[in-house]
């Protein structure tokens, strides 16, 4: 009885230090893959592989999501992507960790300026001519055109 006990109790031990090693090797490994990953993701964007910023970069923030930069650049490729609302949502995780960046400011600032010519624009195809909204929406849309230095038509 006794001989089992230190049979189970000496397995125990060396289970125990097995776990150890393998929390050790993982953390390396994390590491590693860490870089890897950021490597690749520096890669695709500056080779602009949009979905493969996304993939890359959203994968790295699952363990270093208190970088600014990545959700920034996140964002960058959502919006090459035409995945607006993911784009927003990116820049505002950017702007948590880093609440004064001007280029995270601008970039938000543009897509959102974006994105309210489409709804003046839908306000003024759905307003009579001679409604006050629809003369409002035609205004709008003429100013905001004009900051981003773009012409928009129906």
């Amino acid at each position: 009885m006794k001989y089992s006990k230190l049979i189970i109790l000496i397995i125990t031990i060396l289970l125990t230090g097995c776990g150890v090693q393998n929390v050790i090797e993982n953390s390396k490994t994390e590491s590693i893959d860490n870089a890897s990953l950021r490597q690749l993701g520096d890669d695709a964007y500056d080779d602009q592989i949009w979905d493969d910023v996304v993939k890359y970069y959203t994968k790295l923030v699952k363990t270093s999501s208190n970088d600014s930069e990545l959700w920034y650049r996140i964002g960058n490729a959502y919006n090459q992507l035409g995945q607006t609302n993911f784009a927003i949502n990116s820049y505002h995780s950017a702007l948590v960790l880093d609440e004064y960046n001007s280029k995270i400011l601008h970039n938000l600032a543009v897509i959102q300026l974006r994105e309210s010519i489409k709804t003046f624009m839908k306000l003024k195809n759905n307003t009579h001519l001679d409604d006050p909204l629809n003369i409002r929406a035609k205004l709008a849309i003429s100013t905001v055109a004009t900051l981003l230095n773009k012409e928009f038509r129906d």
